[in-house]
């Protein structure tokens, strides 16, 4: 294979709206031939039809006409998307060197690494088109992808051809709420819905591009959301929904916790301790192990009483006033705590098996706050695909020359995310970006 430079590169990326395109041209092929079919759903008349369905993000478009695109720009492969997984895809297909990684070339301890690795991919020569929406790909008939045609910021249609593969690297469909409500219900049905908007993850326009040409998406019943907030930081000594009654182990990892809290009436908590948790809590923390984390019990009191003050936090020598203040059955809290104390006595939680080693007495008087539903940050399905990231058909076969990686693709989550160990879903992204990348530039 021809060593790929700088004159051999080209990049971009498409994020929900905003074009980027990675292209390797070194050992390009002749030219695509004009006439393809973009879309293996649209009707023979050019109209857009049903391509498995009425679902609204499986109709394709017709077909844009040849005639129209105002531009052809050829590479080995072109990435759309250059968020964690395109811009990690991009820099490990430039670089085409199997020795960095053991080397440790070009690490970047800090938070702005995407930015560095731009940085670098522009300097070894990559072309990259921002402000480009894709609109279409292009598939021979049944046969290889081979293009993206994209609309740049005055709505001239480009064609960007990949002769070893067009990568999808386009985010999550988040922000398309037919497809959140088809493929992650529990989200749209559930106060936490209205917060999934904060967060552009992505609008499934990558991803729906696929299915017009034949992807499918992953079919294990409903995608999981990555639901963490309501946990991170909880004091989560007692906690009670709004019927006043515990609902989990304190202790649970926050993807677990969240995912309690979330299908919880009206998905809402309260927390209650004590001052003497203020010498509990940095043994139990999560942060226990952290030595940069020493919190002091004055400290921690210090801060629980000012956002007293601010009235984010209440503090009661009576349950009745927690009760009352949070919209609380008062017998059923009372009766709540009474039990939780007589596990902490006998050293065992007889509902939730709580660590015994975290079961403290709670007495007056009383700190309280509540906690308002925790928010999904993205939905963890995608494109139906394979080891080596091809997206899949109906009958299981790839699609030649299409890939998709991070919150694009599917098939990596089942029903629930995990916060286990922090970042997965950005190690994704970036482990099977890097591997795709290796993949079309030829070195795995």
């Amino acid at each position: 294979m021809t060593a790929l430079t700088r004159r051999h590169f080209i990049a971009g990326g498409l994020a929900a709206g905003a074009l980027g395109l990675a292209g390797l041209t070194g050992c390009a092929p002749a030219a695509e031939k004009s006439g393809e079919d973009v879309s293996a759903s649209a009707g023979a008349d050019g109209a857009a039809t049903p391509a498995a369905g009425e679902r609204p993000w499986e109709i394709a478009p017709a077909p844009i006409a040849e005639g129209q695109i105002t531009e052809t720009v050829e590479s080995d492969v072109v990435i759309i998307g250059l968020g964690a997984s395109g811009t990690y895809a991009a820099t490990s297909a430039i670089d085409q060197d199997p020795y960095n990684g053991d080397l440790g070339l070009g690490f970047v301890p800090e938070i702005d690494l995407l930015g560095a690795l731009l940085g670098h991919i522009q300097d070894k020569g990559a072309d990259i088109r921002f402000k480009h929406t894709s609109q279409q790909l292009v598939r021979n008939g049944g046969g290889r992808v081979s293009a993206v045609i994209a609309a740049d910021e005055t709505g001239a249609l480009k064609k960007f051809v990949g002769t070893k593969g067009i990568v999808i690297a386009t985010g999550s469909y988040s922000q398309d709420a037919a497809m959140l409500e088809y493929f992650c219900p529990m989200v749209t049905h559930n106060p936490v819905g209205d917060k999934v908007a904060q967060f552009n993850m992505g609008d499934g326009s990558g991803i729906k591009q696929a299915l017009w040409v034949g992807g499918t998406m992953q079919n294990n019943g409903d995608h999981p959301p990555m639901m963490f907030w309501g946990s991170t930081n909880c004091i989560k000594n007692v906690m009670v929904n709004s019927t006043g009654r515990r609902f989990i182990d304190e202790n649970a990892g926050q993807s677990n916790f969240a995912a309690a809290q979330f299908n919880q009436p009206g998905g809402t908590m309260v927390a209650l301790w004590n001052e003497a948790y203020a010498s509990q809590l940095p043994a139990i923390s999560y942060r226990a192990d952290d030595p940069s984390w020493a919190a002091k019990p004055e400290e921690l009191l210090a801060k629980w009483n000012a956002l007293v003050e601010e009235g984010i936090f209440m503090k009661a020598d009576l349950l009745d006033d927690i009760a009352a203040a949070y919209d609380l059955p008062a017998d059923v809290l009372a009766r709540t705590v009474e039990t939780y104390n007589g596990y902490c006595a006998a050293g065992e939680d007889g509902e939730f098996h709580k660590n015994p080693a975290t079961l403290h007495e709670l007495t007056a008087p009383y700190f309280a706050t509540k906690y308002d539903v925790p928010a999904s940050l993205a939905c963890m399905g995608g494109l139906h695909v394979n080891a080596l990231s091809q997206v899949l058909t109906e009958t299981e076969e790839p699609i030649v020359g299409l890939y998709a990686i991070g919150l694009a693709a599917g098939d990596f989550y089942a029903n629930q995310y995990s916060t286990r160990f922090a970042g997965n879903s950005l190690g994704r992204c970036m482990t099977f970006g890097y591997l795709i990348g290796r993949q079309l530039a030829g070195l795995e």
